[in-house]
């Protein structure tokens, strides 16, 4: 589970998870599954979503002018 707060934008920002986490690039995709990300706006009432692909968390507003905060937590399955 990865927890933390990020200013979009223009209504997007991404997050590295290997970066974030100290990893070599490409660990995350090879120690997780079933990746979830969930996403709240702390600043107005536009909604944000975000997304998993491989090791990079996007986070998007429908509304591309703004720069809201938002508040991501991203959980996972860890395999060994």
């Amino acid at each position: 589970i990865s927890q933390g707060t990020i200013q979009l934008t223009d209504g997007f920002a991404q997050v590295n998870l290997d970066t974030l986490f100290n990893l070599p690039e490409g660990t995350f995709v090879k120690i997780t599954s079933k990746v979830s990300a969930f996403t709240s706006n702390e600043t107005d009432w536009n909604q944000v979503r975000g997304r998993v692909t491989g090791n990079i968390l996007t986070i998007e507003c429908v509304v591309n002018t703004g720069c809201p905060t938002v508040n991501y937590m991203v959980i996972a399955n860890r395999h060994i």
